[in-house]
Formats: C-alpha cells, structure tokens, sequence
C-alpha cells in the first residue's frame, strides 16, 4: 500500500495539472478571441463618431461646468480602455518610435503653462477665461489628441485586418456626413424645415450661420464649414483611385457614388481653406508616378466637375436666389468688393503669432497663451471673445517657440518614416494615397485650424504609421536589387 501511494499521488497532480493547462488555455483562448472583437467593434465606433463633434449627448452646465459631452469623449476612452486592459502577453504590443517623442511633446506642453505667470498684467481682461486655467485645459486636450494617436499606432500595426474595416466604416460615415450636408444646403435653399438634432451644441456649434454672397455655408454635422471640408479630405483621398486585393475599402459603384457625394459637400461648403487644399491634393495626386496616364483617374476627376457644373448650373436655374458658381468663385478668388473678414481675421492672427515667436524664439509663450498677447502685436478687432491663431504652425511657434515645433515636426517624419529614411518600405497603393492625405490634411491644419483636435486626421497618420512599419523582408530587397 505504501509503494501504490505515490503513485496515486503522481497521478492526481498530473491531472490537476492538466485541468489547470486547460483552465488557462480556455481563458487565453477566449481572451485572445475576445479582445480583437471589443477592440475591432471600439475602433469602429470611434470612426464613426469622428464628425459628431457638434452633436452634444450630455451637457455639463446645470453642474457649472461649460462643457458638452460629444460621442468622441464616449468612443474614445473605451478604445484607450480596451486596449491598456488586453492580455500583454498575447498582445504584447509593438515598438512605437513616435511614442518617446509625443511624450516630451506633452510634458513640454504641461511645463508651458507656469509660463502664464509672465502673461502681462491686463492682457486677459477682455474674456472670461483665466490664463492658468485655459493654457492647462489646452494642454489636457494635446495629451488627450496624443495618447488617443499612440493608441491607434498601437491597434493597427497588432490588428492589420481592421485596418480596412476602419477605413470602410470612415467611407460610409463620411457618405452620411456629406448627404447630411447636401440635405442642409437643399433644406435652406427651399425653405424646409431643418433638423437640428446633430447641431444641439450651446457652445459652438449650434447652427453655423455664415453666408457668401446669399449662400447658406453648410457644415453638416461639424462645427465649421473648413471644419466639414478637412473631414470630406480625409475620406476622398480613399475614393479617388480603386484598391484592389487586401487592401479594397469598398465596390467599384460604391466608390464612385461615395466620391460625388463628398466632393459635392465639399464644394457646398463654400471654404477657401478647403479648396485650396484639394486643389492641392489634385496636383500632388497627378503629379505622383505619372497618374495623369490612367485614364480612369482621368475620367472619374472629369466626372466630379461635371456634377459640380451641374449643380451649378442648377443653382442658377432655379430663381437666381443662390448662386454657387458665383459664390465659389468669390470664396476662392477674393474678388468681390469687400475684403473676405474670415481670411483677414486668419491672416492677422497668423501675424501676430510670428511676431509673440520672433520675441519669444526659444520656447515661446505657453500653451494657448498666445490669445493673451494678441493687442500686443494687433490692432485688429477679431470676432468672438478670445483671440484664435486659426493657423497650428504659427500658433506652436509662438506658443512652443523652435523647441516645439522641432519636436512636433520630428514626430510628423516618424509617421512617414518610423525607422529612418533608409529603411525598405513595402510598396502599397493604399500606403501612397494615406501618405497624400496626410500631406494635404497637415498643410491645411497649419495655415487654417487652431486646434489639432481633429481625429480623422490623426487615425489617417495612425494607419500610415502601420502600413510604414511593414518592412520589405532582406531577401526581397536582394532580389529586387538583383
């Protein structure tokens, strides 16, 4: 009895053992299938929450807090969540060279608001928001911008197949956001009622009401027209050309209707800003490895000038109440009587700033605190209560000085080329047309937007990050050099 002991002992232990390796495996199991659903249906969600941002869910007033809660403050911190919570072991991550960059950025971005205490005394007395208060909000929203980045970098390059899952969610939202644009022109051109439920914001956003020449500018479900048409730059790009294989976002019918719609609310916005930036994106686009040769590029940009001119010409037909040829025309040349006010009011903001930045070339003034020196440089009066540098590039310099731009500049290389300029990046299409949007998107961000809260931006940058770290293995690279 005493040898059968053992035995049975060794026995028992090599069944626990294999219940408990089951156990885990069962756990790792549903771990590893679970986590890329929670994470595939959060990045989704937040795509598609990118335009909401004049749609308010919860506002914060009746508790004294002037803020709204938009659906992005929802889709966003459950995708943070969902990732920082998955199994390391199973998705350890990958190595992010941007990611030590955008760290100092933000710490650099934190340590610029004690400059606030060098603000000149009576500087914020025309508005309401305190210096210390508002350069430290400001800076919560970098930080946020920039983790939310991080995030993304770190989702894609784990998950390669939800990155066409992403970009065809990013289609389909940025068709209803365009159709609600058209809908917003039609509705005001023939005095229906419109629905404001995606424009319930009390803070900036309610209605936008600017007019050109008698046109009702749209900006959909965004706060701005140029804020509509950075959106619509984000997805066109994606249209434009037809993928093909793995990298095929959406059917050939389906592209080409998604394309007219949003280069039809693009054009109804009625934006400079934006019109100079898909002029832009048209020229780099043909000029890219000799595009202009594909005849089917050819037709689908020839297709989108002929809708325009038919919308134009419909415009004009019914009652000359509108004219958007006309006023297109104005917006993108400036030749009516009087000066444009939005490109003044850039244009002197933008100044300013350059000179808060020749005064202050090393680290600049501080988060946001460049409004607080703006009667210092301008005389011109400005709209709403607090003075914005509606141009990024001036504003960082002025506000970060040549430290931070450096840095932000350095961190926007890495997107394009995360492990140096000599690294051997696997061709892609998909890859080139990411690479163009992002040029034409950050050019636009730089010379008209205060803010770089823009996410659809940034999920364009996150994807091409992805698609730039997938280096071509060293056989190919012989061979192709053989």
């Amino acid at each position: 009895m005493s040898s059968a002991t053992p035995l049975l002992d060794s026995f028992r232990w090599a069944s626990l053992k294999r219940q408990a390796n089951y156990n885990l495996f069962r756990a790792d199991t549903a771990t590893y299938l679970l986590a890329p659903t929670r994470l595939q249906l959060a990045t989704c969600l937040f795509v598609a929450c990118f335009p909401f941002v004049g749609f308010m869910l919860v506002d914060l007033q009746p508790i004294g807090i002037p803020f709204g809660i938009t659906p992005n403050y929802i889709a966003g911190p459950l995708l943070v969540f969902f990732w920082l919570t998955r199994s390391r072991k199973l998705y350890p991550g990958v190595y992010n060279p941007i990611s030590s960059i955008a760290w100092i950025y933000i710490a650099i971005t934190f340590l610029s608001v004690l400059q606030s205490a060098w603000i000149p005394v009576g500087a914020s007395d025309f508005t309401d928001k305190k210096p210390w208060t508002f350069s430290f909000t400001q800076s919560i929203y970098v930080l946020w911008v920039l983790v939310v980045f991080l995030v993304l970098c770190q989702v894609f390059s784990s998950f390669p197949s939800l990155r066409i899952k992403a970009l065809r969610c990013h289609v389909f939202t940025g068709c209803f956001v365009a159709l609600w644009g058209i809908y917003q022109a039609l509705a005001n051109f023939m005095g229906w009622t419109y629905l404001t439920v995606f424009n319930n914001s009390p803070y900036r956003a309610e209605l936008y009401e600017g007019t050109w020449m008698g046109l009702k500018r749209i900006n959909s479900v965004l706060l701005e027209p140029s804020d509509l048409g950075l959106y619509l730059m984000t997805v066109i790009p994606l249209l434009i050309v037809q993928f093909k294989g793995e990298e095929k976002i959406v059917n050939n019918t389906t592209r080409i209707v998604a394309l007219i719609l949003c280069v039809t609310a693009l054009f109804l916005s009625t934006s400079f800003s934006v019109y100079l930036t898909f002029a832009l994106f048209l020229f780099l686009f043909l000029l890219t490895e000799q595009r202009w040769k594909n005849t089917r590029v050819i037709l689908n940009l020839a297709a989108i000038f002929l809708c325009f001119s038919a919308a134009a010409a419909m415009f004009a037909y019914f009652g000359g109440r509108y004219s958007l040829e006309q006023a297109m025309l104005e917006r993108a040349t400036s030749s009516s009587g009087e000066a444009d006010p939005s490109t003044l009011e850039r244009a002197s903001t933008a100044a300013a700033a350059l000179q808060t930045f020749a005064d202050h070339p090393l680290i600049g003034v501080g988060e946001a605190n460049s409004a607080f020196y703006y009667d210092q440089y301008s005389s011109m009066p400005i709209s709403g209560d607090t003075p914005r540098v509606d141009s990024l590039l001036p504003r960082i310099l002025a506000e970060h000085g040549l430290l931070g731009a450096a840095l932000f500049l350095w961190l926007l290389s890495k997107i394009f080329w995360p492990y140096g300029r000599e690294q051997q990046i696997q061709p892609s299409l998909l890859r080139s047309m990411l690479k163009l949007a992002v040029v034409v998107c950050f050019f636009d961000l730089f010379t008209s937007f205060f803010e770089i809260e823009h996410f659809h931006v940034w999920f364009l940058a996150a994807l091409l990050f992805a698609l730039s770290s997938r280096v071509v293995p060293a056989a190919s690279t012989s061979e192709s050099g053989a």
